[in-house]
């Protein structure tokens, strides 16, 4: 019996959307790359800040594509 992830993965493979779905995950590393480093130069910025600056890259993922 095959995993869940192993049929996503095969299904991808032999499928057309495989461009779409690499385009948007390296959209996705650069956007959470990006907030990463933000959160990084603002190490002594408040909590909340940090986490205001998460969400927003979180909640932006599914912009992306």
């Amino acid at each position: 019996m095959h995993s869940l992830t192993e049929v996503c993965l095969n299904s991808i493979q032999n499928s057309r959307l495989a461009p779409l779905f690499l385009d948007a995950m390296l959209k996705s590393v650069v956007v959470l790359a990006a907030a990463a480093g933000v959160c990084l130069c603002w190490r002594r910025a408040s909590a909340a800040t940090r986490h205001l600056i998460w969400f927003l890259a979180v909640a932006g993922l599914p912009m992306l594509p």
